[in-house]
């Protein structure tokens, strides 16, 4: 499948939307939106758009006066759960596709 970027006669079945992404988080942007267009048009598709959606909201703390140690846990259970949906989406994958910058952002991340 090529990928879609839009254009004279290749528009992309979605709309799109120019986002300025910091460097650290590119590659797991680009790994995001390719496991999107793995599951687009699938029964699938909602599926993943709510398991990013609780990765990520599984991370916000739930109040301000959290103790370090909520903080703590609550961004391991957010690691856990993108690692846990990265690691879905490794499988599936193509066997030549690279997820080195992801599985060492984790690891990095676990080491805080």
């Amino acid at each position: 499948m090529s990928i879609r970027k839009g254009g004279r006669g290749n528009s992309a079945p979605y709309k799109t939307q120019m986002v300025r992404t910091p460097e650290p988080l590119l590659e797991l942007a680009k790994q995001l939106t390719e496991g999107y267009r793995q599951v687009l048009g699938t029964d699938r598709e909602q599926e993943y758009l709510d398991s990013v959606q609780k990765a990520i909201s599984n991370g916000y703390y739930p109040d301000d006066t959290s103790t370090s140690d909520e903080r703590l846990k609550a961004l391991q259970t957010r690691l856990s759960a993108i690692e846990e949906i990265i690691g879905t989406y490794q499988e599936q994958s193509k066997p030549t596709r690279d997820w080195t910058k992801a599985n060492q952002l984790i690891t990095d991340l676990k080491g805080f």
